[in-house]
């Protein structure tokens, strides 16, 4: 979406589909993409989970295996042992999984002791997590209330961790909770780890549990051991009025709990493909390229000795994007993304292989044969513990080699330390689109001009006699040339080149940028195609809600040629204001 703002500039937002002329301007490394969807949805349902994971912080790795193993769409964590700056959350995030979490309130912030307890849910891409607030903060337990979105359903999800002795006290907060959930018109699940023996049908706190949960029209869905030690300690419920969900049990060595898993009645939305235009850049000979770029308008002065800036500014973008369309023509590429670990080798897979093996071996014993069973889950067991002590070194062994690679280069290093640290962009929320975002930006750009119409007019400071700016002095061939040396490597979807490709040729394009420079300043004209800003909104915090659009920031990305205009303008501007002293001893930023 292309729309123009009050200063003559512009702005385009959002993945569309992109015409082949449209296409040709698109920057060259990776071109912007489109999102394609399935035609149809997949009549699927979503899978949940519940587990005691006993400290998310070094089982991600695992807990993400066991998601893709059981076809998990949504999990739901106890006993996180995490903080609110906990990096499993925040890798998971920029991967573009939903999370909501609550952490255990600390007693003392002056420690580095584990922090015990923690609620969280982790949701695939596509399904929106939304925390709830019942206005009610119990102390008996830890309570996390979440309502999970997917397309059109929605269901409600009470997840409860309780532990220590039991009160009434913890009857009398639940059934507050309760009350404040039973009229809801949608599905209701109340699951966690309760800590009270359901099994022991005997146990009068066990009875008062399940008596409270008949009173709402709740029932209890799980029947078999879910601890180690055996005991029903784990819960899923809900509303008897509606489909009963049938729970697995299943034990994923992660800790001394099971993990509970069933489907719910919401549709799973349907995978996303994303179709991005590129260039093999690998196929581009560069000297054929310098050859065709010298017989180019571009260095033949007597094609461009009479245009003004827009018309020199156009012939820069289509005779390098003919150029590069004859050298290494753009391709569609269509694929979906699947999340790997880059240690996950072959050696990795086969224990994995064998691992699945004696866990079907296992499960296919007969329990009478109690020898036979015991001596196929021990071995399973144990090769369990092999191959998860096989995926830890290989990760640790990747990291460090990678960080041993990378220590004489400061600058990858800290790209893989933030990946690491799960400190990159949080992926866009499919909810919301460019319109959505522009409506945002701008009634935030209007609240600014509504709050600040009133305010007294500015004021200035007086040129010092004796200086003035009346006009720009010429650039020459030398200024470019340093100019273009110093740019980053990096470049905009407006650019038709990348910036390494610019460097290369400098010295055969430096002619022609002098003049299309020199035109701009002297005519105290722009480029309109300099203007042109590519915004992608970002998420302020990456625990913040990505389907609110006010909760983002636009960052926009001008053109290489737009931004090293502005670098050859600095420097003079600069000089003159120091010299006519027209800014503030304390100035700072901005």
């Amino acid at each position: 979406m292309l729309r123009r703002l009050d200063n003559g500039a512009s702005i385009i937002i959002g993945n569309r589909s992109l015409t082949p002329a449209a296409t040709a301007r698109r920057p060259p490394s990776l071109i912007r993409v489109h999102v394609d969807r399935h035609p149809s949805t997949v009549g699927a349902k979503l899978v949940f989970s519940c587990h005691n994971i006993r400290s998310v912080t070094n089982k991600l790795e695992d807990l993400l295996e066991v998601r893709r193993d059981l076809s998990i769409n949504v999990s739901f964590l106890v006993e996180t042992w995490h903080d609110t700056d906990c990096v499993a959350f925040q890798r998971l995030r920029t991967d573009g999984f939903q999370v909501v979490d609550r952490p255990r309130p600390r007693t003392r912030t002056d420690t580095l002791a584990t922090n015990h307890g923690g609620l969280a849910a982790v949701a695939d891409p596509g399904i929106r997590l939304l925390l709830l607030d019942l206005g009610v903060k119990p102390t008996s337990f830890e309570l996390l209330s979440v309502r999970v979105t997917s397309g059109a359903s929605a269901c409600v999800v009470i997840l409860v961790y309780r532990t220590g002795p039991i009160t009434t006290l913890f009857f009398t907060e639940f059934s507050d909770v309760m009350d404040r959930v039973a009229t809801t018109v949608e599905p209701i699940y109340i699951i966690g780890d309760v800590n009270i023996r359901l099994d022991r049908t005997d146990d009068s706190w066990s009875r008062q549990f399940t008596e409270l949960l008949t009173s709402y029209g709740l029932a209890l869905h799980v029947s078999a051991p879910t601890h180690d030690r055996g005991g029903l300690l784990d819960i899923v419920s809900s509303r008897v009025d509606l489909s009963t969900p049938s729970v697995d049990v299943i034990d994923v060595g992660l800790s001394d709990h099971r993990l509970l898993r069933w489907t719910a009645p919401l549709i799973r939305p349907p995978p996303v493909y994303s179709t991005s235009v590129r260039r093999p850049w690998s196929r581009l000979d560069t000297e054929a390229f310098k050859t065709d770029l010298l017989s180019s308008a571009l260095c033949r002065p007597n094609d461009w000795s009479g245009l003004d800036v827009e018309q020199l500014a156009r012939l820069y973008d289509t005779e390098m994007t003919s150029l590069l369309d004859r050298h290494v023509p753009a391709r569609s590429v269509v694929c979906r993304r699947r999340p790997s670990d880059p240690w996950f080798d072959d050696e990795c897979r086969a224990a994995k292989r064998l691992t699945r093996q004696l866990e079907r071996a296992a499960r296919r014993t007969d329990p009478t044969d109690v020898a036979a069973a015991t001596a196929a889950n021990a071995a399973w067991i144990a090769q369990r513990r092999t191959y998860l002590a096989l995926r830890r070194q290989k990760r640790e062994q990747f990291w460090q080699s990678k960080v041993d690679a990378e220590c004489s280069d400061p600058r990858q290093l800290w790209r893989s330390i933030d990946a690491l640290l799960g400190r990159g962009r949080v992926p866009l929320c499919d909810a919301i689109g460019p319109t959505e975002f522009h409506r945002a930006f701008d009634d935030k750009v209007n609240g600014v001009r509504s709050s600040t119409a009133d305010a007294p007019p500015p004021t200035f400071t007086p040129v010092t006699p004796g200086f003035s700016l009346l006009d720009f002095r010429p650039l020459t061939t030398d200024d470019v040339v340093a100019a273009v040396r110093q740019l980053p490597d990096k470049h905009s979807a407006s650019d038709p080149v990348p910036t390494k490709l610019l460097k290369d040729n400098v010295h055969l394009l430096a002619p022609f940028l002098v003049t299309l420079f020199n035109r701009c300043l002297s005519l105290g004209s722009v480029p309109s195609s300099f203007k042109a800003a590519y915004v992608t909104p970002l998420l302020k915090k990456p625990d913040l809600d990505s389907a609110d659009p006010k909760l983002y920031r636009p960052i926009a990305n001008l053109s290489v040629l737009s931004k090293l205009l502005e670098r050859l303008v600095a420097p003079q501007l600069l000089n003159y204001l120091n010299m006519a002293r027209l800014l503030s001893e304390r100035q700072s930023a901005y």
